[in-house]
């Protein structure tokens, strides 16, 4: 392949439960937990692609209404491997209508180093995604961007409800996440950790047309982060503070 090759995975059939979710295909984990084991190698999909140099043959990843459900064994439902990041230097992953449940730990979980890479904007992007029933086992997270230099994510008309921890939780990223027009609802740990999100006090950072509610924790947190934007959110309901800086 050439480093502008793409790969698109589309599911769509209704039929054929238990394998299907609504227009989503289903690709779920089956065995034991202790046979997945723990980490970022614990997920149904892995795309660790660790050419940071810009040699990646694979640059674009798209997909399409599909379920990754961790069925309460695996221990993230996505991952890039938990080691050398895959998601900057011209590699890119778009979610149009998918899913992201029942993991032990992490939903969708990516680790990314600031060593040798360019950060991409908004490498990651969700289009109305669902995010939920993630953590109850592990005490994870439903979105969870971590590492020195973390992913930048761009969040539209997504869904993230009834995680253990928190529903988006970012580190600090060199250029910042979107959150436009989500839901953020039913966290379920009370405390510090029940929160809908957490952008990281990332600069540029952009929550926008968001409604947060019934969360065990604070609402939104932004840790007072310069360049960061909230305007347009719904807070109602939350255990914590509606926006807590």
């Amino acid at each position: 392949g050439t480093l502008s090759s793409s790969i698109r995975v589309v599911g769509g059939d209704a039929a054929g439960a238990p394998y299907t979710d609504g227009t989503r295909v289903r690709i779920y984990a089956t065995g034991t937990a202790a046979s997945w084991g723990t980490g970022g190698a614990s997920a149904p999909v892995i795309i660790n692609t660790v050419a940071n140099d810009g040699t990646t043959a694979i640059q674009y990843f798209i997909w399409e209404n599909i379920h990754i459900d961790a069925a309460s064994v695996a221990y993230n439902n996505f991952s890039n491997g938990g080691s050398a990041n895959t998601f900057k230097t011209n590699v890119y992953h778009q979610f149009i209508n998918c899913r992201f449940s029942s993991s032990k730990h992490n939903g969708l979980s990516t680790y990314g180093y600031s060593t040798g890479t360019t950060e991409v904007p908004y490498a990651i992007r969700l289009y109305g995604c669902t995010i939920d029933a993630n953590g109850a086992v592990a005490n994870g997270n439903g979105l969870v961007s971590r590492g020195s230099d973390p992913c930048s994510f761009l969040c539209v008309n997504c869904e993230f409800y009834g995680n253990k921890q928190g529903g988006f939780k970012s580190a600090v990223s060199t250029l910042g996440n979107g959150l436009v027009n989500c839901l953020f609802y039913g966290q379920t740990a009370i405390g510090a950790n029940g929160f809908g999100a957490n952008v990281g006090a990332s600069p540029g950072t952009l929550v926008q047309g968001c409604t947060f509610y019934g969360n065990g924790g604070d609402g939104l947190i932004v840790n007072s982060g310069p360049g960061v934007l909230v305007s347009g959110n719904i807070f109602s309901g939350n255990t914590g503070f509606g926006v807590n800086d």
